[in-house]
């Protein structure tokens, strides 16, 4: 039964920081496969003052000036393509932030116009609605209201009741009248 007991497990410091790392690279990989389904840049870096790993679509404002800021990983469709630690000449480290930057602007641009799209839709789809109601309740009243020249009695008339029926209401008000209309007269 010795095999079934459970002992407890101290990690030291040595021990935590592989742990650590595998944690980190679990969670980088599976940014990266997320970035890979958005077919978008992913900009990963950690901060030295907290040691966090930061994740991010837009790159930081410090990538490739210089030897300022943390080190800063760049995957594009979960394929590394670029590195800070590794020294690039003064052009191409140009390039790569004017590039990066051009293609943070541009998805903002994009996600803007989008917005401004979906707004526009709304605001169509608002005033095609507000015109429905509009032609409806215009159909509503005309019914209510047939012309004069129309065979069927306008809605409301007492031209739609017969004589007889006609009589019994008068004789209904007449009688609700008398009782000082405090009560509801009795049917006949």
């Amino acid at each position: 039964m010795r095999g079934l007991e459970r002992s407890s497990i101290r990690l030291s410091g040595a021990e935590v920081r592989p742990l650590r790392r595998a944690v980190v690279a679990a969670v980088l990989a599976l940014a990266v496969l997320a970035a890979n389904d958005s077919e978008a840049r992913l900009y990963q870096w950690r901060n030295p003052k907290t040691g966090l790993s930061h994740l991010s679509g837009m790159p930081p404002s410090w990538y490739r000036v210089g030897s300022r800021g943390p080190r800063v990983l760049v995957f594009e469709n979960g394929v590394l393509v670029d590195d800070t630690a590794l020294p690039v000449r003064e052009e191409r480290a140009v390039a790569l932030r004017q590039a990066a930057f051009d293609e943070a602007n541009q998805r903002r641009e994009l996600a803007a116009l989008q917005r401004l799209e979906e707004a526009a839709r709304r605001e169509t789809d608002k005033a095609a609605r507000k015109a429905r109601v509009e032609e409806r309740r215009k159909r509503a009243v005309a019914e209510r209201t047939k012309p004069a020249d129309s065979k069927e009695p306008a809605l409301g008339s007492l031209e739609q009741f017969g004589a007889e029926t006609i009589k019994k209401l008068k004789a209904l008000i007449a009688e609700f009248d008398r009782s000082g209309g405090d009560t509801v007269p009795k049917q006949r």
